[in-house]
């Protein structure tokens, strides 16, 4: 599975991208690095939810549903 960083690491700005972005007046490079700093603050976060949350009974499909969120976006 491609997860979100993975899919973020694979955007090659262009001339075009960059030129765009500054027309607008903001750097898509810094964008997405804040972008990736944010991805993985998240997986901090829900590292440690998952390591708190009831994993069994009623909260079992939750439980799975975090860490299938966590898959998603970590490397």
């Amino acid at each position: 599975m491609t997860t979100v960083r993975q899919n973020l690491a694979a955007v090659t700005l262009t001339a075009n991208a960059k030129s765009a972005g500054q027309a607008a007046g903001v750097n898509l490079a810094s964008l997405q690095a804040q972008l990736d700093e944010h991805l993985v603050e998240a997986a901090v976060l829900l590292k440690q939810i998952i390591a708190l949350h009831p994993s069994s009974g009623g909260d079992a499909t939750n439980y799975t549903a975090l860490q299938n969120l966590l898959a998603a976006i970590t490397t």
